[in-house]
């Protein structure tokens, strides 16, 4: 039997480890991470145009344009404010890493 976690472990450590670093004062690093997941989901997590003190989460997925049939890009602009996908990037999230 395979154990599966509900969550993507490098996605979950990294942004943890650059939010937590933000709130502690520490200076803002460089964070440039592609990688996929075992059901073939694409994730890069990069700063925006190299800004240290923003994170930006992208993912490819293989199956987006059947979501598109149901409504995914409304759903997206709903839940968050649009933000420009990184090229053959289906879904962007940026985030300030301080308030």
């Amino acid at each position: 039997m395979i154990l599966l976690e509900i969550n993507n472990r490098i996605i979950e450590e990294t942004l943890t480890l650059k939010f937590d670093s933000a709130s502690n004062g520490n200076k803002p690093e460089a964070v440039e991470v592609t990688f996929a997941d075992f059901d073939g989901v694409l994730y890069h997590i990069s700063n925006p145009n190299g800004d240290k003190t923003k994170v930006m989460v992208s993912i490819s997925l293989k199956f987006f344009k059947e979501l598109q049939e149901h409504g995914a890009d409304e759903v997206r602009e709903i839940i968050t404010k649009p933000v420009k996908n990184m090229s053959g990037l289906h879904l962007t999230i940026k985030s300030k890493l301080r308030s």
